[in-house]
């Protein structure tokens, strides 16, 4: 009787014993590698690092990336909208505690939580295609969608550090969270021109348009569309 892997259903044969998981811990071992050294070199050397993680091939982990991008943007936001209720009620009304006091309201946080993870990682994935339309549909530059996807997932780290930090600075100084959150916009943009500049060796016009039509549709779209999908 044939004899199956209950992880990955591999057919197995007798007294074979199935590689699979050792297959995955490798690989997640990898993941973590290359995440760690693509966050180190968008320090150091940053349109070269992002150049070699676009000509990578594992989408999963620019999925990745780019959700784990949307979950610290909603675990901020949550912090972020606390501390403001809090702070509103004690002015208010008086109350030392910040926390204690956004208590007393009912506010939706799974749904606060819910909407901005969702808004991140459209907003993530509209960029993307927005600026592969640009660069590869008007400007005629072969490459495919998923290459855009591996760049923004590379330029997301930006923002997620910011948030990461801002989780804790907010705590500290709210300029501090506007000072983090303003730095990792310019430099995610400036990475941003300046990679496809390198990678696909456009004009100097091009990138100008691809960055400034990307900024100004998302723009767009968090003013206009999200709004009316949340509210």
């Amino acid at each position: 009787m044939a004899k199956f892997c209950t992880n990955c259903g591999k057919k197995l044969q007798d007294g074979e014993v199935c590689t699979c998981k050792k297959e995955m811990k490798v690989q997640i071992k990898e993941s973590l590698r290359q995440v760690f050294e693509l966050g180190k070199g968008l320090f150091l050397s940053p349109t070269d690092t992002v150049k070699k993680y676009v000509e990578q091939s594992n989408i999963w982990l620019s999925i990745i990336l780019l959700v784990i991008g949307g979950l610290v943007s909603g675990i901020f936001s949550l912090i972020f909208v606390k501390e403001i209720v809090g702070f509103a009620l004690g002015m208010m009304f008086g109350v030392s505690s910040l926390f204690g006091s956004s208590l007393t309201m009912e506010i939706p946080y799974l749904q606060i939580f819910m909407s901005i993870v969702i808004t991140v990682i459209i907003i993530y994935f509209t960029e993307a295609f927005v600026a592969y339309l640009m660069l590869n549909k008007w400007f005629k530059i072969d490459f495919d969608y998923k290459k855009m996807i591996h760049l923004f997932a590379a330029l997301s780290i930006f923002t997620t550090l910011a948030f990461l930090i801002s989780i804790v600075s907010i705590y500290l100084s709210i300029y501090i969270v506007y000072g983090l959150l303003l730095t990792a916009g310019i430099m995610t943009t400036v990475v941003f021109a300046l990679s496809i500049k390198k990678i696909w060796k456009v004009k100097d016009e091009q990138v100008m348009y691809t960055v400034v039509i990307t900024l100004l549709t998302v723009t767009l779209l968090i003013l206009l569309v999200i709004p009316r999908l949340f509210g």
